[in-house]
């Protein structure tokens, strides 16, 4: 009797495990080398982003997501490259259900549950002023089809016809060789713990090859979608899974120990983490600006508004000067590495963590905007007496303006309070280009929110094992930073 209860036992946990196992995605996902695809193939991919991927919180046009994976997947960083993956819905079963997957995330996906997560939206910049949308602009969208349009164009190749059509995201991965995550902990309890299990460790258990879905500089999602989905949230899960299962048939030695995938609250990309089976993280959260109430003010109308006093003062009563590039000339990439450098000294002076990567000159120089693109990317530099004393790269992402990669000179800049000047003029080039949004990212939160900005969480979907989820649970609490 003891046997066969045992068996009876045994066989019913091995049952409740493959009930509760997280079915397969019906996408599948393959690498693809971005940069020796056509003109034809990339322009289709940048329409059909323009079409279904611009309802995404901060998200960028075609033509910019293009070129920026194109530029990335040309870096070649100490510690970091890139990849882009194609996600896809194989064309044998475009139609595929799986019942026992999709009951679940179809609760996920309805329209009450929707309707009601707006309704906790409290801070109109949370969703970048996305609105879920109605039934008939669902059919609209459905019934414009701009794929057509495009394949309408290329009837001669049938094997890039289908690849569009059944193509459901492009995704970028930056691959970061080797992370530490107790590079932030700090006290006698955080040096511990590094010898331990840290780079300095034989063992570096917590030493991770890290997967993120997004791009480094600046940080941010960088999943573009180029299909319609009645279901959001249930397309993001199957994308998630189809990324999983991609990564567990990879061989070892390129496999990802840990994925992340950065997004804003309160979007439906948020809600596909847990019923993917990714973990979700609390990030430090971003600094944003919501500009769309100050349309058509000046800079000085808007500094009025929000009460804030003007900082460049000084600096242009010294005659100080602000240069807007979008040459990226040899000289101009050089000295905004060389102004980093000093940033980056200066914060692992005062104990901060190392940023994931380190950029370098050639990465500037392939930041520079492709004709097609129409300026989406310049070099900010500010100038005393001809001597630069600040700099940073200014990315214009669909409505959304920000800069990245700042440097300082801080012995000069402190007196001219250069960080202050930069920003203000980040602000004034968005109200003059009508964006909607400013995002100057999670650090120096004080400046940021005295000068207008509202923070917006950043959470994180991690897939890895258990012990590393917790690890980065606890490392992202302390603020990891990149």
């Amino acid at each position: 009797m003891f046997g066969a209860s045992l068996g009876v036992s045994v066989f019913s946990l091995i049952a409740i495990a493959k009930l509760l196992e997280k079915p397969a995605s019906e996408y599948k996902t393959e690498e693809i080398d971005i940069n020796a695809l056509s003109d034809k193939y990339l322009q289709g991919y940048a329409t059909l982003i323009d079409a279904y991927g611009t309802k995404i919180p901060g998200s960028s046009d075609g033509q910019t997501a293009i070129a920026m994976m194109k530029a990335y997947s040309k870096v070649k960083l100490d510690n970091m490259h890139c990849k882009v993956l194609r996600i896809y819905k194989p064309m044998e079963h475009p139609t595929q259900i799986f019942p026992r997957r999709h009951s679940i995330l179809e609760y996920m996906d309805e329209e009450k549950m929707i309707l009601e997560a707006e309704k906790e939206v409290q801070n109109p910049v949370d969703s970048f002023g996305q609105q879920p949308l109605t039934k008939n602009q669902l059919k609209k969208l459905a019934k414009k089809k701009p794929i057509d349009d495009i394949l309408a164009a290329i009837e001669d190749d049938a094997r890039m016809r289908d690849e569009l059509k059944s193509t459901v995201a492009l995704v970028m991965i930056s691959v970061i060789e080797n992370y530490d995550l107790t590079e932030t902990l700090t006290g006698m309890f955080g040096r511990a713990v590094q010898k331990l299990l840290g780079k300095e460790s034989k063992s570096k258990l917590l030493c991770v090859r890290l997967g993120l879905l997004g791009f480094h500089w600046p940080f941010r999602q960088a999943t573009f979608f180029t299909s319609h989905a009645k279901k959001p949230v249930s397309r993001a899960c199957e994308i998630h899974r189809a990324i999983t299962d991609w990564n567990k048939q990879l061989p070892s030695s390129e496999k990802f120990s840990m994925l992340m995938d950065p997004t804003y609250e309160h979007t439906f990309m948020e809600k596909s983490i847990a019923p993917s089976g990714w973990v979700r993280v609390q990030f430090p959260a971003s600094h944003i600006i919501d500009l769309r109430p100050h349309t058509g003010e000046t800079l000085d109308e808007y500094m009025k508004a929000v009460k804030y006093r003007s900082q460049s003062g000084k600096f242009y009563q010294d005659k100080g000067k602000v240069i807007e590039s979008y040459e990226f000339t040899d000289e101009e990439c050089h000295k905004l590495i060389d102004m980093w450098k000093n940033t980056a000294d200066k914060r692992g002076s005062e104990g901060h963590t190392a940023t994931l990567a380190k950029p370098d000159y050639d990465m500037i120089k392939k930041m520079k905007s492709e004709p097609s693109e129409k300026h989406k990317r310049s070099l900010l530099f500010l100038e005393i007496n001809g001597e630069t004393i600040a700099s940073s790269i200014i990315f214009r992402f669909g409505s959304t303006i920000t800069s990245d990669i700042q440097g300082l000179d801080y012995e000069k800049s402190r007196d001219y309070k250069a960080y202050f000047v930069m920003m203000q003029y980040v602000i004034e080039m968005g109200l003059k280009e009508k964006r909607g949004f400013v995002d100057f990212g999670p650090t120096t939160a004080q400046a940021k929110l005295s000068i207008g900005c509202q923070s917006v969480p950043i959470v994180g979907g991690i897939n890895a094992g258990w012990f590393i989820s917790l690890c980065t649970r606890i490392a992202a609490s302390r603020g990891l930073n990149v």
